[in-house]
């Protein structure tokens, strides 16, 4: 839509900022009731990104490395649904150590 434009391209750095950031906010916290905001949130980045940016070079590396970036949520959330048993047993045994 944009294309190369200066517009274009200063959209493309804004979008990019934000979307670091979101996923930033889901990697720190994955089992936060807000994960999926900020999910839907970098879907939504990358497909403003595509349309804004026109496939200029700096629009497709922004969408390739946030593409990644969700990704990486996905996999270390199932990294943590997996792992949540154990970790709740631990989590049973240090909270009973601390009450006695």
């Amino acid at each position: 839509m944009l294309g190369n434009t200066t517009s274009a391209v200063q959209l493309c750095f804004q979008c990019f900022t934000a979307g670091v950031v979101l996923a930033m906010l889901a990697l720190s916290e994955l089992s936060s009731p807000r994960l999926p905001e900020c999910k839907q949130g970098l879907a939504r980045l990358v497909k403003s990104l595509e349309v804004a940016g026109a496939g200029s070079p700096l629009s497709r590396q922004s969408v390739d490395i946030l593409m990644e970036a969700m990704h990486l949520i996905s996999a270390e959330e199932v990294k943590e649904l997996v792992s949540r048993p154990g970790n709740r047993r631990k989590m049973y045994a240090v909270s009973y150590q601390q009450q006695t």
